[in-house]
């Protein structure tokens, strides 16, 4: 054996802001399963109130129209706390969801209000999606940060993707009002899991600087003229990246709108459980 050899490497110690980094994954698991229910399960409400196909396209779309008011969401997420964003938008999904339950549990569902309902819903999306974003560099080290922010895609495409529309079908199929008494649960579990989480760690970067300096710097970057020459490159780049991504989402909404009003009319027939408005 060889004196005074040591490894090249050492195996890295858990980091005392792990468990932060843990509640705001699983949080964001939650929220996301609970959103691809409720994309699966409204436009089968919608088609079991309506037989027009239009009505169940502007239901289905609705809670995507929201994206289209991310960067006005992204600006005031800036200025206001994240993990209270975060909770905010959680509770205010929670509720929207147990008023919907109800209604699809009385009968009684008019289209408006889904569409109201849908809207609410996914202006909470974006209020959530964005405040997740923004809170992971005051939780993480600069050496975390990627594996955090990985972390939190996968969870969010994952459960809106995969997980949640098969779960939200399957429960529509037990009982209607199943799909979204379940959604209110899972964000009444993300707004408790958030709820213990500390606004910030003594180890994220975040943490060392005054926040007010670095949103003066931020508006001090993004002001016009010779104060900083990549403005108008970066301004450029944020609204071809926010154009490329309502035409995404615009292509996965009509998308999904069609193939849950082709299940729906296949599965559904007039006066299941809800009465027709």
């Amino acid at each position: 054996m060889i004196s005074g050899f040591r490894p090249a490497f050492r195996v890295p110690r858990p980091r005392a802001g792990a468990p932060p980094l843990g509640r705001l994954v699983t949080a964001n698991a939650l929220s996301s399963v609970g959103d691809g229910a409720r994309f699966a399960a409204l436009p089968l409400l919608a088609a079991a109130v309506t037989r027009d196909v239009f009505w169940v396209s502007v239901v289905a779309a609705a809670g995507r129209a929201a994206w289209l008011t991310a960067p006005v969401i992204g600006t005031l997420v800036d200025r206001m706390p994240a993990r209270r964003s975060m909770v905010g938008a959680d509770l205010v999904r929670c509720a929207v969801l147990a008023v919907l339950s109800v209604s699809t549990m009385t009968g009684w569902v008019p289209v408006p209000l889904l569409v109201l309902l849908a809207l609410l819903s996914g202006i909470a999306e974006v209020f959530f999606d964005s405040a997740a974003q923004a809170v992971v560099p005051r939780l993480a080290a600069d050496q975390e940060l990627e594996r955090t922010n990985a972390r939190i895609i996968a969870a969010q495409i994952t459960g809106t993707g995969f997980l949640g529309p098969p779960l939200g079908a399957a429960l529509w199929a037990v009982w209607q009002p199943l799909p979204f008494a379940v959604d209110a649960v899972t964000f009444l579990g993300s707004a408790l899991l958030l709820r213990g989480m500390p606004a910030r760690t003594a180890n994220g970067p975040a943490a060392s600087g005054d926040e007010r300096a670095e949103r003066g710097a931020g508006v001090c970057c993004a002001a016009p003229g010779p104060v900083c020459g990549c403005s108008a490159a970066t301004a450029s780049c944020a609204v071809s990246w926010w154009w490329s991504r309502c035409s995404v989402w615009a292509s996965r909404a009509s998308t999904r709108c069609w193939w849950c009003t082709w299940s729906a009319g296949s599965v559904c027939r007039p006066g299941d459980t809800v009465r027709c408005w």
